[in-house]
C-alpha cells in the first residue's frame, strides 16, 4: 500500500491504487490459475475486501485496450482483465484488480471471451474449456496481477496509516 498514489475516476471519485512492477520482487503470478483463483482473496488489514470468487470479470473490447500487439496477433499473447468487487457502490467498484491472463490467442479473447462480465467460475470454465481443446495451442494459463484500486473512502484506515508514515495520500 505505501508504493501507491491517488487516482481519479471519471466520476471524480478518488482512489489508491497500487501498481506491481513484474521486474521485481512485487510480481505477483499465479500459474494454472484455474485451480487457485476460486480461494483467492484480497485482504487489508486482515479483512477481505475481495473475494474471487465473488467477483466479476470482465474483458477489454479493444485489442489496444486488451494489451494485445498488433504486430503478432497471430500468436498467444497476454490480455488484460479487470475483477471487480461485487459490492458496487454508485459510480463504480469498491476494490478493482487489473490483471493479464493468457497467453490467449486474440480471436480467442475477442470472440469467445465475454465482455460484458461474468463471475470467476464462469471465467475458470471458460480457460479449463480453452485448456482442454486439442486444437488449442494454450496448455497453461497464467494470470498475472497489474493493479489493485480502492476507493479512498473504503480504506481510510489504511490511508491514515500511511499519512502517519508521511506518505503523500492528497
Amino acid at each position: 500500500m505505501k508504493d501507491g498514489y491517488i487516482n481519479s475516476f471519471r466520476d471524480g471519485s478518488l482512489h489508491w491504487e497500487v501498481h506491481f512492477n513484474h521486474d521485481d520482487t512485487t510480481d505477483i503470478s499465479i500459474s494454472n490459475f484455474i485451480e487457485t483463483v476460486e480461494d483467492l482473496q484480497l485482504l487489508v488489514s486482515g479483512d477481505a475486501v475481495l473475494r474471487f470468487d465473488e467477483a466479476t470479470v470482465e474483458a477489454f473490447e479493444t485489442a489496444e485496450d486488451a494489451g494485445f500487439d498488433d504486430a503478432r496477433i497471430d500468436e498467444p499473447q497476454m490480455g488484460k482483465i479487470l475483477f471487480w468487487s461485487p459490492f458496487r457502490i454508485p459510480n463504480g467498484p469498491d476494490v478493482q484488480v487489473l490483471g493479464r491472463v493468457g497467453p490467449i490467442l486474440y480471436r480467442d479473447y475477442m470472440n469467445t471471451l465475454p465482455h460484458d462480465g461474468l463471475t470467476v467460475p464462469d471465467f475458470v470454465q471458460f480457460f479449463q474449456n480453452l485448456r482442454d481443446d486439442p486444437n488449442n495451442t494454450v496448455s497453461l494459463p497464467q494470470l498475472e496481477i497489474t493493479d489493485v484500486t480502492f476507493r479512498q473512502s473504503q480504506i481510510n484506515g489504511t490511508m491514515a496509516v500511511l499519512k502517519s508514515m508521511e506518505i503523500a495520500t492528497e
